[in-house]
């Protein structure tokens, strides 16, 4: 029943940040983001600290997919360019908009602090994720030397 409880309130809190960081996110440097998205950020990233507790598989492929997805946001934007000569470019930046709604969007609100380029700030998300991703290993790891 907790993991339960945790399940769904971690859903909430991401469709809670979700939408509202998502304007600053796309819109970022022409509005200004605010304390609002900042704590929502700060929320999302207490929720998938909770849920790195009890999920640890879980938490390792979301993990997974959010350093791929900033790291592959970072590189496909500096090489965008390109995208007007090869069309598997074009094809291949498609995907970078959702992977960037997906996985940076919930964090955008950290960028309160920073002030910088979306590409930039999805590499420190990639980070982050990195971070959680080593929680969650060291939080399986403690959990099967107990046993």
């Amino acid at each position: 029943m907790k993991k339960r409880i945790v399940s769904i309130s971690f859903i909430a809190v991401y469709l809670f940040v979700l939408p509202l960081n998502v304007i600053p996110a796309i819109k970022h440097p022409d509005t200004t983001i605010e304390m609002t998205h900042f704590i929502s950020s700060l929320i999302f990233i207490i929720a998938c600290l909770i849920l790195s507790v009890l999920y640890q598989n879980l938490t390792s492929i979301l993990s997974l997919g959010g350093m791929i997805a900033g790291i592959v946001i970072f590189i496909l934007t500096k090489i965008e360019w390109l995208a007007y000569e090869y069309a598997v470019l074009d094809v291949i930046q498609g995907i970078v908009n959702p992977l960037y709604i997906v996985f940076v969007v919930p964090l955008f609100g950290i960028n309160y602090w920073f002030d910088v380029r979306y590409e930039m700030f999805s590499i420190g998300t990639s980070l982050f994720y990195l971070l959680l991703f080593a929680f969650s290993l060291f939080k399986k790891w403690t959990l099967s030397n107990r046993r």
